[in-house]
């Protein structure tokens, strides 16, 4: 009999857990994550003084790699067509944030290195392997976009809302 009772006892609290798991499965699949488009745009607007500083800080670097004189100061089109790329960029990551329901800080720093890794440092390095790019360029341009990329997803995490 306690054998008896000791197979019905396993076979509910079996059922229990397969009741909870296709629960959570449920909540998991209606989740959402709503994009911020204020996050978006702060998101854009940090990036942009961030490289700013970032070629700063480099800009003698950039200088003797790429055999040129001293950088100039953009022109007004040049930060407006920036801004641009920058928002494009945000929405884009934001979109692929939402579909793949990242609402944690370590997910989006997961999503932000896959998109540098196998996007922005890939398309970079095709300049080095067809066009003879500096390495070092190459190196210098995959920092700036590794950073700005980490920026970017972990604003937009933060302001990201998750909804049922």
């Amino acid at each position: 009999m306690n054998q008896k009772m000791d197979q019905q006892t396993i076979q509910q609290v079996g059922q229990r857990a397969e009741q909870q798991m296709i629960q959570q499965a449920g909540r998991r699949e209606t989740t959402t994550v709503r994009t911020s488009y204020w996050a978006v745009v702060g998101a854009a607007v940090v990036t942009l003084f961030a490289s700013a500083v970032y070629y700063t800080v480099f800009g003698g670097v950039w200088v003797r790699l790429s055999g040129g004189t001293a950088a100039t100061s953009p022109q007004a089109w040049e930060i407006a067509a920036q801004f641009g790329r920058n928002v494009i960029e945000m929405l884009v990551l934001a979109t692929l944030m939402s579909w793949l329901r990242i609402a944690t800080w370590t997910g989006a720093l997961r999503l932000g290195l896959l998109v540098w890794g196998g996007f922005q440092a890939l398309a970079i390095a095709g300049s080095v392997i067809h066009e003879h790019y500096p390495v070092g360029l190459y190196v210098l341009h995959v920092g700036d976009a590794l950073m700005t990329t980490l920026i970017a997803v972990s604003i937009l995490v933060r302001w990201s809302r998750p909804r049922p």
